[in-house]
């Protein structure tokens, strides 16, 4: 039967290519026949037949490598828009669930440490309990919706603030705190709170911030874009 050689492209029959000596790569079941055909080849139908292995070898290396950087790229992309290192929702969860459930040590857990640490000391300057701290910080919804109020998060899109807003969040940070902050990802994301109680209930569109450090996502901010009623 003849076969077209795929080391150099000749057109033979038989098991060895008579023009670049490449011989097929044995089955399983017919080792022992490979191995006799191979004591007839010569030194150069041998020589011929090991770069063409180590060039297939060289080949595969080859590909290996562009797998594992492609890989490594497409990892590096999702890691910077935090697919990876947690949601980015996760932070904007526990900030709201703190709130209604007054819970000061996630709340301030929601947020990088240097602001979370500026409550803390808020809270011990003003002397309240941490239950305290949040029901008075907080008094105007819980006036408004109830004791019991609980608040639903609908989360819209996520996009890039405008440069100018992250300049500024910049610079107000090395003011109060006394140093830099990376703010290389930093989002606002579209939110509408469904704030509902034994009082009343409302339906608030915000545009929450986060900002991933160190492989985490941490709340710095919350705006407004409709009134509470």
């Amino acid at each position: 039967m003849r076969r077209n050689c795929p080391a150099c492209g000749e057109r033979y029959e038989g098991s060895v290519c008579p023009k670049c000596g490449y011989t097929p790569a044995p089955r399983k079941h017919g080792g022992k026949d490979a191995e006799t055909q191979n004591k007839f080849l010569t030194d150069e139908q041998r020589a011929v037949q090991a770069r063409v292995l180590e060039e297939r070898r060289k080949d595969s290396r080859i590909l290996i490598i562009v797998i594992v950087i492609a890989a490594l790229a497409a990892a590096f992309v999702l890691y910077r828009n935090g697919v990876f290192g947690g949601s980015y929702k996760k932070p904007i969860v526990n900030y709201f669930n703190a709130i209604s459930e007054r819970d000061f040590e996630a709340y301030v857990g929601s947020m990088p440490s240097r602001i979370g640490q500026s409550y803390a000391s808020e809270r011990e300057e003003l002397g309240y309990t941490e239950y305290e701290y949040i029901d008075k910080l907080y008094s105007d919804l819980f006036e408004q919706f109830g004791e019991d109020m609980r608040i639903s998060l609908e989360f819209g899109s996520r996009e890039r603030p405008d440069e100018q807003y992250i300049e500024n969040f910049r610079k107000d940070y090395i003011q109060v705190y006394g140093e830099t902050i990376n703010t290389n990802a930093v989002y606002g994301v579209n939110v509408v709170a469904h704030f509902s109680g034994e009082v009343s209930s409302a339906d608030v569109e915000l545009t929450c911030y986060v900002i991933r450090l160190s492989g985490r996502w941490y709340m710095v901010g919350c705006d407004f874009t409709s009134e509470l009623e």
